[in-house]
């Protein structure tokens, strides 16, 4: 259990790196092309205060739940912590194949979620970036996720955004 997420038992950051890191190596071998996506969930903090830490601990759990629903053999999914996920996208070949996966994992996490009879109100902002595209280890392929992610927050939520190397954070120059 030490490479797992105790809440929604999926892999944790340092596993998620590690398997990501022998993915981003057969692809480099085998010339084939891998996704990245950082979904971060909109509306998490307010789900935390207004329906209590339960609430908060039974989105994720869900989210977690209906991520792995959708993916395909040989994706996988972590959990860096707090409401941020990692998908990583082995199944796809381009940029369109990553966009129907997006849309299949919109769908199924925007599904509505009652607890304690209350609907949370909640949606995904995810960032994604393409290997070999953007070439480099686990570590910066999240990276360059994250900060699309961040972009994809500023613009309004609840959509992705793929990150090019003129990409800044919101509200930096850097």
């Amino acid at each position: 259990m030490a490479g797992h997420d105790s809440l929604t038992d999926l892999p944790n950051r340092h596993y998620l790196t590690t398997q990501l890191e022998e993915s981003l190596s057969i692809a480099n071998t085998i010339s084939t092309v891998i996704g990245v996506l950082f979904i971060d969930i909109d509306g998490f903090k307010q789900v935390n205060d207004i329906h209590g830490h339960g609430a908060g601990d039974k989105l994720l759990k869900t989210i977690a739940m209906r991520i792995r629903h959708v993916l395909k053999k040989g994706d996988s999914v972590g959990r860096l912590g707090g409401d941020e996920f990692v998908v990583v996208l082995k199944s796809v070949k381009n940029k369109n194949d990553v966009i129907e996966a997006v849309d299949k994992l919109k769908a199924e996490i925007c599904k509505p979620l009652i607890y304690n009879d209350a609907e949370l109100i909640y949606s995904p902002s995810i960032g994604a970036v393409l290997f070999p595209e953007h070439y480099g280890d686990a570590e910066y392929l999240i990276q360059c996720a994250d900060k699309a992610m961040y972009n994809a927050k500023y613009a309004g939520g609840n959509q992705v955004v793929f990150y090019n190397d003129t990409m800044t954070l919101p509200g930096t120059k850097s």
